[in-house]
């Protein structure tokens, strides 16, 4: 009789830490998601701004410091390289060129003067500046991490269609909650991967402190409808008001690749500029 309730107790036992390791924290947290049409769940994202050039030897560690975040927060801060300035000019002996005219138009607006720089959602913090001039960790944390926790008003949605390189996008932005003073704009940016290249690295003692096989990403390659965007809402919008704008994207496949791009779509405030939900999309093969 002892050794049947001695056994009755360790399947009863094995039963509840089986039933615990389930529900545990960690899986649970594992198995969370957000539901970008949620008023319960959804909180802002970020677009991270570095402005950089393959000439600014201080860059690279800035780049490193912008993909951590990327990774570390799931998808939840976005990553977009604007190449514009003294260091993005080409050089003979190491020709490279990522300048556009929105890249130079979107350093101008943000009155960038130096690289590496940031802006995070394009908002103003001291001194009213929507440029970050120290790209450090212990700058850079307080920033991104209060945005995280604010609350989104408005969710965006994006699908594509691809046609050889022809991209039709479809961008439906959400008001999660009434307004009673919409200001919105919407702007698509189009940003590409993975492009091998020189870059000047100071950390690098050989070769004059240039790499040749230097990968860059989410370089700033265009927009799709200019640097601020366009109108997307003013005046009273009621809660659960869907507006979806379509954009054709022609892809000139001598100068990027297709299958590296993506979009990144903004509601930002047609005024200040700051972005109120930012989302992004693939393209995939």
């Amino acid at each position: 009789m002892k050794q049947i309730l001695i056994l009755i107790l360790s399947l009863v036992t094995l039963f509840t830490i089986s039933s615990c390791d389930r529900i545990d924290p960690y899986n649970s947290k594992k198995e969370k998601t957000i539901d970008t049409n949620s008023t319960n769940t959804l909180k802002k994202k970020v677009l991270l701004v570095e402005f950089t050039g393959y000439r600014c030897g201080q860059c690279p560690p800035a780049a490193e410091l912008a993909h951590k975040y990327k990774e570390e927060n799931n998808g939840k801060v976005i990553l977009m390289s604007v190449h514009s300035g003294g260091f993005a000019k080409p050089l003979t002996a190491h020709f490279v060129d990522f300048q556009n005219a929105d890249a130079d138009l979107l350093y101008n607006i943000c009155s960038a003067t130096n690289n590496p720089a940031a802006a995070v959602n394009f908002k103003k913090f001291a001194g009213g500046s929507t440029i970050v001039t120290d790209f450090t960790k212990s700058n850079l944390d307080p920033k991104i991490s209060d945005i995280l926790k604010e609350d989104a008003n408005i969710s965006i949605n994006m699908k594509l269609t691809k046609n050889n390189n022809i991209i039709n996008l479809e961008v439906k932005s959400k008001y999660l909650v009434a307004s009673s003073n919409s200001n919105e704009n919407l702007v698509v940016y189009v940003v590409e991967d993975s492009i091998v290249s020189w870059q000047l690295d100071y950390r690098i003692s050989t070769n004059n402190s240039w790499l040749d096989e230097y990968e860059h990403n989410s370089v700033l390659r265009s927009s799709l409808n200019g640097v601020v965007g366009e109108s997307l809402a003013s005046g009273i919008i009621a809660k659960d008001t869907e507006f979806i704008k379509n954009y054709i994207y022609s892809a000139d496949v001598s100068k990027v690749n297709l299958n590296k791009i993506r979009f990144i779509a903004c509601v930002l405030d047609k005024t200040t500029y700051e972005i109120k939900q930012v989302e992004e999309i693939k393209v995939l093969k």
